[in-house]
């Protein structure tokens, strides 16, 4: 889990400095053309949400196929999932 935390630092920092560094700016519209900072935290925080939380994903869908439960990793996987594609 070690590994896991050290890689989800390294990139999740810069996503936390992306963040803080463009709140100030007007918000945008809500249809209009991605710039070069939201591409770049998309690009961040898809392996963060699909490799290093890949055993929440892993062990949700063994504990609904197999018992039909909906444990702990199903809500995070579908708390930080929704949070993903806001």
């Amino acid at each position: 889990w070690r590994k896991l935390l050290i890689i989800s630092s390294v990139l999740t920092l810069p996503l936390l400095i992306i963040h803080f560094s463009t709140m100030h700016q007007a918000h945008k519209m809500m249809f209009s053309r991605p710039d070069w900072t939201e591409w770049l935290s998309f690009y961040l925080a898809t392996p963060v949400q699909f490799g290093v939380g890949r055993r929440f994903y892993v062990s949700a869908y063994k504990a609904f196929t197999n018992g039909r439960v909906m444990g702990m990793d199903f809500l995070v996987s579908l708390g930080t999932t929704a949070a993903y594609s806001y």
